[in-house]
């Protein structure tokens, strides 16, 4: 059935320029991947805001993907509202007009969002050496911080009840 197939295919005319090379469809699929890939990248680097989200979020990783999918819903919706910075922070609640500072409610020295929590908080640097392995962290190093790893984290801080 196979042959028949491909002879058939063979004798019938061409639609194109010559000369006439047939690609697999795995080629076309990655080729359509790699490029919407690039366009999106492009677009995620020229949108405005999103700063919370662009420190913390690495763009195309099927393996923080996978990480955050395998959590359950109530773990996600924690770890979605840490990585993009909605949440009952002073900063996002301040800027809401529900919070009357955006100071950290720890340190008092800099604006409290998740980023400020997992990267610089003074006040939380034993729980960051302990599990996040350094005292302080570079926002760069923060987006590869695996799933668990933030979650324990914010857990262990009672940050999550905030978020």
């Amino acid at each position: 059935m196979a042959d028949e197939l491909a002879k058939s295919g063979a004798l019938e005319k061409q639609i194109g320029p010559e000369p006439v090379c047939g690609i697999p469809k795995s080629l076309a699929q990655l080729t359509l991947q790699t490029y919407c890939n690039y366009h999106t990248l492009i677009c995620w680097r020229q949108l405005q805001g999103m700063n919370h989200s662009r420190a913390l979020i690495r763009p195309f990783n099927k393996r923080a993907a996978s990480q955050a999918l395998a959590l359950n819903r109530k773990n996600l919706c924690i770890l979605v509202r840490a990585l993009t910075g909605h949440c009952g922070l002073n900063r996002y609640m301040f800027n809401l007009k529900l919070q009357d500072t955006y100071l950290c409610r720890l340190c008092k020295e800099a604006a409290e969002t998740p980023l400020h929590l997992i990267c610089s908080c003074p006040a939380l640097m034993h729980k960051h050496s302990t599990l996040l392995g350094k005292h302080i962290m570079q926002p760069e190093d923060a987006k590869f911080l695996p799933a668990r790893k933030v979650l324990l984290f914010l857990k262990a801080t009672n940050a999550c009840w905030e978020i």
